[in-house]
């Protein structure tokens, strides 16, 4: 089975047990759960830092991000717990959700994300991967 299908099936197995309604880090929980039985190393709340550098050249921190899942250095998962679907937007690579995704991605040089959104009716999955254009599961 392939990741993608893997994490397909958590996150509906997720959503069918939980429904809607918690908060992101009861979701994280579960989904780490499911996720470490199958990859090697999940973490949850994962620190990044974010850093400006100035006009005269200085580097400075300006922010400590955390990504909600990462998954064995190499798949970023941005959990959301938005009302309504994520598929109503008509260009998903427009949205907050997706260049927050998209932001960690680039910071931590990972090719492949996934933007999960558990919402009122059921789960919204996309997948990210720098190769290919960003695909509804």
């Amino acid at each position: 089975m392939s990741q993608k299908d893997y994490i397909k099936i958590v996150s509906e197995e997720i959503y069918n047990q939980l429904g809607y309604g918690l908060s992101e880090i009861t979701y994280e929980k579960a989904f780490q759960a499911e996720l470490s039985e199958v990859f090697r190393n999940v973490q949850t709340e994962y620190h990044i830092q974010e850093y400006y550098t100035t006009m005269n050249g200085k580097k400075i921190q300006i922010g400590d991000l955390r990504i909600d899942i990462l998954i064995d250095n190499e798949i970023i998962i941005e959990l959301k717990t938005l009302e309504s679907s994520l598929m109503k937007k008509k260009d998903i690579k427009i949205t907050k959700e997706y260049k927050q995704l998209k932001r960690y991605m680039k910071l931590m040089n990972i090719s492949k994300g996934f933007l999960i959104n558990i919402f009122n009716g059921g789960v919204d999955l996309f997948e990210i991967d720098d190769s290919i254009p960003p695909e509804i599961i």
